[in-house]
């Protein structure tokens, strides 16, 4: 947990849950945060991880984000914070492979979620490749309240999002 201010520096991806469960990451309390990426779920065993940002934290990503990237059950929430995706081309997932299910992105409060870097789109249920949605995964879920917002060149939701 990042709290308090602090402020946090990754070249490359932060990973949550790489093979395992129950992992927990926060970036909170005024705190910053900065990462190649996100890989929440790596693997299909992994399950119940979760990450995000609170309370006016913010952390921004230049690299592509996998909520799910194989697992099921990971959470990655913005409540009251942002989080933001820079990367050009580098896409914002929840539910990546095929296997990946009932995987959940949580934007409520005041929180903001911005992927608007060249080329870069929130992609639900689906691998995307050159904008085309394949390989759908199922149950997974974008959830945005009426006070959260999500400022994305695109949303895409495939067949099981």
């Amino acid at each position: 947990m990042i709290d308090d201010g602090a402020a946090f520096s990754a070249v490359k991806n932060v990973v949550v849950g790489n093979a395992g469960s129950s992992n927990y990451f926060a970036v909170q309390d005024g705190s910053t945060a900065t990462s190649g990426g996100l890989r929440l779920g790596v693997e299909a065993a992994s399950t119940q991880n979760v990450a995000g940002v609170a309370d006016g934290g913010s952390w921004t990503m230049n690299g592509t984000a996998r909520v799910g990237d194989r697992g099921d059950s990971n959470f990655f929430a913005v409540v009251d914070g942002t989080a933001t995706l820079t990367g050009a081309g580098k896409n914002f997932y929840v539910g990546y492979y095929d296997t990946a299910s009932d995987n959940v992105a949580l934007v409520v409060g005041s929180g903001v979620l911005n992927v608007k870097a060249s080329g870069a789109d929130v992609v639900v249920s689906a691998n995307v490749s050159s904008g085309v949605p394949g390989a759908a995964s199922t149950g997974n879920k974008l959830i945005v309240n009426s006070s959260g917002t999500i400022d994305a060149n695109r949303v895409l939701v495939g067949s099981g999002g």
